[in-house]
């Protein structure tokens, strides 16, 4: 093995290194997201639902005393309660929409909150002008083929009009090529 190649394993294994430990050595302040006060308070009142009901599960399994149970939920609860007014108070300064009631104006992100791939969905649900309806009523408005039926030629068979293949006397279709055998009323 030669130098050149050990120093250039060396150099891919401080790279992969660094690579990987990139999440480690960035500053907090480029780790951290930028989030609007009200996202700030549904993660911590998630965080604080989550932290009561592992706290719930340790007290039913009897990992934890009533005695430090019961304090440290009451914690808990109190700081819910903190998040949730901090909450109701940033909904009460939002400007309110007359169509919607005061609770789905609560959950409405402000606009700087909403994602361009949510505007991009939301824009992509919103009914289309009934594609669907005009579709069938232009293939009901265009030209009725006229009335075909399939012709006995000897008296006993039946051919198709379109291909003249032999059919039976019940067929609807032609088996060949699919041609309605039925007489259509106009």
């Amino acid at each position: 093995m030669t130098t050149g190649s050990i120093l250039l394993g060396l150099a891919l294994i401080l790279l992969v290194g660094l690579f990987i430990a990139q999440p480690l050595l960035l500053p907090e302040e480029k780790k951290a997201r930028s989030r609007s006060p009200r996202q700030k308070l549904l993660a911590q009142k998630a965080a604080l639902l989550e932290e009561v009901r592992a706290l719930d599960f340790d007290y039913d399994t009897g990992k934890i005393p009533p005695e430090v149970y019961e304090p440290q939920r009451a914690q808990l609860v109190a700081a819910a309660a903190e998040v949730l007014q901090a909450l109701e108070g940033l909904s009460a300064t939002a400007v309110p929409n007359e169509s919607l009631p005061p609770t789905a104006v609560a959950d409405q992100p402000t606009p700087a909150e909403v994602d361009p791939i949510e505007m991009a969905v939301s824009r992509r649900r919103q009914p289309v002008a009934d594609d669907i309806e005009t579709a069938v009523s232009r293939m009901r408005s265009q030209a009725k083929p006229s009335a075909q039926t399939a012709v006995p030629a000897n008296g006993k068979n039946r051919f198709c009009p379109q291909c003249g293949h032999t059919v039976a006397a019940g067929d609807k279709f032609c088996v060949s090529c699919g041609q309605n055998l039925t007489v259509k009323t106009a």
